[in-house]
């Protein structure tokens, strides 16, 4: 069965489209060179981590980028007046004329059970729309952000591809979704956890709109 190396979906928020092109190229290409050279990959470490190539690929696209910014948020009573407290933004970045708050989540879906691996990003998704909701926007859109790093057991390994298929044609609730698994690391396999890791997906999703 046939998988698309990379790809992008979504009719929301196209003013994004050019990073996450860039985002795209960033992961394809130095995602197929770690797994050749060190069968490494830039999607297996932490939020953090592809926060960061989410970044340089607002960079690249002629945009910029603050990561891990304090400031004060929403507070988490419920019952008005909602006070404030001390915080931390996951990122504020502008692409073009167009500037955003955005908050973060990452999660590994376990393929082999593709009905599983839908509801695991979407809790995740659910998650960071929680988090965005405390963001005090200053007039910004806000936005949810979910790197899905997926995962196949090694017993599952020649189905991979079909696994994939299946996790690309699910129906997610978000905005846009951009995908990289280079055919460079579609068996790469950390020792670590005995899964193949073949790539990942960005889910963004808007939050709140702007002023």
């Amino acid at each position: 069965m046939y998988v698309a190396a990379k790809g992008m979906r979504g009719s929301k928020l196209q003013a994004l489209r050019p990073a996450l092109r860039k985002w795209i190229h960033l992961n394809s290409t130095i995602g197929s060179q770690w797994a050749r050279e060190y069968e490494d990959a830039p999607w297996w470490y932490n939020e953090r981590a592809s926060l960061s190539f989410f970044a340089g690929a607002v960079w690249m696209s002629g945009g910029w980028a603050l990561e891990e910014f304090s400031s004060r948020k929403k507070g988490l009573d419920q019952g008005p007046p909602r006070s404030l407290r001390a915080g931390r933004y996951d990122i504020n970045f502008a692409v073009g004329t167009h500037e955003y708050i955005a908050e973060a989540k990452q999660c590994w879906p376990k393929l082999h059970n593709l009905k599983s691996a839908a509801a695991n990003v979407r809790d995740a998704l659910r998650l960071a729309k929680a988090d965005a909701r405390s963001d005090i926007s200053w007039g910004l859109p806000v936005l949810a952000i979910v790197f899905s790093v997926p995962r196949v057991p090694i017993a599952h390994a020649s189905e991979v591809a079909s696994l994939l298929d299946g996790f690309l044609r699910a129906p997610l609730p978000t905005g846009l979704v951009a995908w990289s698994f280079p055919l460079a690391a579609r068996g790469l396999v950390s020792q670590s956890s005995r899964y193949i890791y073949p790539g990942v997906m960005v889910l963004v999703d808007q939050v709140r709109k702007g002023a």
